[in-house]
């Protein structure tokens, strides 16, 4: 059986032979993103049939597809048993009702629906009624961090599918909401740091969602984009939405104490990627753009609202970057080098040294280019990639 969820909210079932078998409108529902049978409750759906889906069951049976009535009395009483038995529902019991197991459904509007065949009904599990704005996990935890369009942020637990914890940014009377567009942790998962729409930064604290400091760092009047953490802990970057690079250096992480640097505006179209180096202790800082710069600063020699730009240098001629990151070396002592994924589907490996191309390799065509890469080193093979689009 398929089942299909529409952008109106209903839920159709389609035969084998892609006939319709039913549909399913409620006014709960909105445009359908994802649909997932629930695991339990096979004998209870079984147990008690809803008389109006069935009214409501319609099919349309052609000549090549049609059946005999005997035959198909027999076929749904067989796949009745198995219904209740086995792993998946089959549409239809003995007496014509329709029959199937309770569905969970995502809709664009942000809910979570239990769609329930026994209780004839629709029961809301989660209601989000606003965007989500940013999201990132936590370093070592299977926790996941959700920020809202309306200044929320929620820490859950995906594993046991439980939330957390919930913080709201305050909002002043009659003021509109401020999104929060970017979140990070700290490699150590002592900090979290949370961009605003407004170019706020608060550090916050990774389990109470709280500020730290309750003075937030405010360098920029644009939206917090990107935002980085040097391997050691000691700098943090972010780029905001008019293209300025921004860094800081902590002198205390527990108590916030965290000390400005400086920004550069040296891109003239989006950043698309911030990395630090990956050694500890006086790691540069590279920003990506998609006017095809590779820029490096200097963050460990950058003070006095000064950040320090160490070279610039073009890394593409005609695609556009869309992201990077560190490819490991196959030995130890061998050179720096970054993996850059572009928009013609290409990959490049460029060796930090020289700025040198030492490879392009063409990834496969995907419906929209890669936009997020990361490589996980394996000892075995020497890394391999994760790409999403």
């Amino acid at each position: 059986m398929v089942v299909i969820g529409t952008t109106r909210g209903h839920i159709r079932f389609y035969d084998q032979d892609m006939c319709l078998l039913h549909w399913y409108q409620q006014s709960e529902l909105d445009a359908i993103t994802s649909l997932s049978f629930s695991v339990d409750a096979a004998t209870a759906v079984a147990a008690k049939a809803s008389a109006s889906w069935a009214a409501s069951r319609t099919s349309f049976p052609t000549a090549r597809h049609s059946v005999d009535a005997e035959q198909r009395a027999v076929q749904q009483r067989m796949d009745l048993s198995r219904m209740i038995s086995g792993p998946l529902p089959r549409g239809h019991d003995a007496e014509g009702a329709f029959q199937a197991r309770d569905l969970i459904v995502s809709t664009d509007a942000g809910r979570m629906v239990l769609v329930s065949f026994a209780s004839e009904r629709c029961v809301v599990l989660h209601d989000y009624q606003v965007p989500i704005t940013a999201i990132q996990t936590h370093t070592d935890k299977p926790q996941l961090l959700i920020g809202r369009a309306d200044g929320s942020i929620s820490l859950i637990d995906y594993e046991k599918k439980e939330v957390m914890m919930t913080y709201a940014f305050e909002c002043k009377p009659g003021a509109e909401p401020v999104a929060v567009t970017s979140l990070k942790y700290s490699p150590n998962g002592a900090v979290l740091a949370c961009g605003r729409a407004n170019g706020t930064l608060y550090l916050l604290h990774p389990v109470l969602l709280q500020p730290i400091v309750p003075q937030p760092f405010q360098k920029t009047r644009h939206a917090v984009r990107h935002l980085c953490f040097s391997p050691d802990n000691m700098f943090m970057a972010h780029c905001d939405s008019a293209n300025f690079v921004s860094a800081y250096r902590c002198h205390n992480a527990a108590k916030g104490r965290w000390v400005y640097l400086g920004k550069q505006q040296l891109h003239g179209l989006a950043v698309r990627c911030l990395l630090f180096g990956p050694q500890p202790f006086d790691a540069p800082l590279f920003s990506l753009g998609e006017d095809l710069l590779l820029v490096e600063y200097d963050v460990a020699h950058s003070m006095n609202n000064t950040l320090v730009v160490h070279r610039m240098d073009p890394v593409e001629q005609s695609g556009v970057p869309s992201h990077m990151t560190w490819c490991p070396g196959r030995e130890e002592g061998d050179d720096l080098t970054l993996l850059i994924a572009t928009s013609e589907y290409k990959y490049k490996l460029v060796d930090l040294k020289s700025r040198s191309l030492c490879g392009t390799y063409q990834g496969p065509r995907l419906r929209t280019p890669v936009c997020t890469i990361k490589v996980d080193a394996v000892p075995a093979a020497g890394g391999h990639c994760t790409a999403g689009s």
